[in-house]
């Protein structure tokens, strides 16, 4: 919600978007506006970095940094979900929480 949102008068519409959004572009960790943008990948190229938290109390945000190399016009990924898990796990929870399927074959 924006400030100047702030008075407005929310229908049942807008709470079910509010909803939606939080359900399909949450990450386990959290909602993350510019992080939602980017695509899954099982094979990224990219990872979200959560910083130590700063000892001047200073706000820490997250950052998006490549892992490997990438070239210009590929399109930034990161990993939705722990690589640790299997591939049937990641299907059945990419499905569950974001709603796409990364077919049955690593």
């Amino acid at each position: 919600i924006f400030a100047h949102e702030i008075n407005k008068k929310y229908d049942e519409t807008d709470i079910i978007r509010l909803l939606l959004v939080l359900r399909f572009n949450g990450l386990s960790s959290g909602l993350y506006i510019h992080v939602a943008m980017l695509n899954h990948a099982c094979r990224p190229n990219c990872i979200k970095y959560m910083p130590e938290n700063s000892k001047d109390g200073t706000k820490v945000f997250s950052e998006v940094r490549a892992c490997r190399s990438v070239k210009s016009g590929d399109a930034l990924t990161i990993s939705y979900l722990d690589n640790i898990v299997s591939h049937a796990t990641r299907r059945f929870h990419l499905w569950e929480q974001h709603r796409f399927d990364i077919g049955e074959t690593p």
